[in-house]
């Protein structure tokens, strides 16, 4: 997101996963999280580990899933590697989270998700 500091002049523009991941994938690991809330995706932290980048927002009150969408390229000589991992579960149902998800598709590419997944225990906080 860019802010224009320009006073009276707030204006903001938003990136898309992949522009965020486009943009800083040159040999870097860049994790982005996404939170699912009953009202569709929303976008959370942003974090590029060799670039030192390390964007937080507080996680929506209402989100039931928290996943992590992450982009690995250590050289020219090596393949895009993508994942996506279970990071936060709330205590919806996996049938109530199976209709949001068919509701809202999710804000990457559904094959990343079939690389590896990791379940987490269920929190309420």
């Amino acid at each position: 997101m860019q802010h224009d500091i320009q006073v009276g002049n707030d204006q903001r523009t938003e990136f898309s996963a992949s522009d965020i991941a486009r943009a800083r994938i040159e040999y870097d690991y860049i994790d982005l999280d996404f939170h699912l809330t009953p009202n569709g995706w929303l976008m959370g932290d942003i974090q590029c580990v060799f670039k030192g980048v390390n964007m937080t927002k507080p996680a929506p009150v209402d989100r039931v899933l928290t996943l992590t969408h992450r982009t690995h390229h250590v050289s020219t000589h090596s393949n895009q590697l993508r994942s996506v991992t279970v990071s936060w579960r709330g205590a919806a149902t996996d049938a109530q989270i199976a209709e949001l998800r068919a509701k809202y598709p999710p804000p990457f590419n559904p094959e990343d998700e079939s690389t590896r997944r990791v379940q987490v225990t269920p929190d309420a906080s």
